[in-house]
């Protein structure tokens, strides 16, 4: 019967790989500029709109802007999240509300911030800081290297950041890759605003849902 409630939920299931974007403007004035690169390496929904399950993975985001319609001052900041998991089906053991959970969200920003962060490894299954137990049903894997940079000075503004995962698991087995990892940068310099990214996602392997319940006469 559980089966039965949990193939009706699983209408859909969405995998992106390596979905990035990188952005780049610059004002009339030289020397004023904005550059901005994101992305999100893993982002799996599991039902409608992933309401019963959606899981980003190594999602960044790196900004660099010299231009006072962007920012008061020229600032630089890179932001990383490990992962996150949200549900409308399914309760956070901890609060009892429906699950919205954040691991290792770290931010590099210049001024006002730290100018690097280096991040040492983080098992996403058991990664402390109130935490509900049992996370690693849903999420697994380890965080092996997260550098983040930011920089502000004569020559412009700068953001970088590094990051690498092995062995990622979602939900229970329903989704598995042997390595994930991304770079990205976001420059604004005096004569020019550039931004570059790369992803790599190694092995991945997708439970087949369809075949599961046809196997056990169990109609999607």
């Amino acid at each position: 019967m559980r089966l039965t409630r949990v193939a009706a939920a699983a209408t859909s299931l969405l995998l992106l790989g390596a979905s990035s974007t990188v952005g780049f403007a610059s004002a009339a004035t030289t020397g004023l500029g904005t550059s901005k690169a994101s992305t999100t390496v893993l982002d799996v929904a599991l039902g409608n709109s992933g309401s019963l399950l959606h899981v980003r993975v190594l999602g960044d985001d790196s900004r660099s802007t010299t231009d006072k319609k962007t920012a008061a001052a020229p600032e630089a900041f890179s932001k990383l999240t490990a992962a996150s998991a949200t549900s409308a089906v399914m309760n956070n053991p901890v609060t009892s509300k429906p699950l919205d959970l954040t691991i290792d969200a770290l931010e590099s920003r210049q001024p006002g911030g730290q100018a690097e962060i280096n991040q040492s490894t983080v098992d996403l299954a058991a990664p402390g800081l109130g935490v509900p137990v049992g996370v690693g049903n849903i999420i697994s894997g380890k965080l092996n290297l997260a550098k983040l940079t930011s920089a502000v000075d004569t020559n412009g503004a700068r953001a970088s950041l590094t990051e690498s995962l092995t062995g990622l698991g979602v939900a229970g087995g329903l989704l598995n890759a042997n390595a994930v990892s991304s770079t990205s940068g976001a420059d604004s310099a005096t004569t020019s605003a550039t931004g570059t990214r790369s992803a790599k996602v190694d092995a991945i392997t997708v439970l087949d849902l369809g075949a599961i319940l046809d196997g056990l006469d169990i109609t999607l």
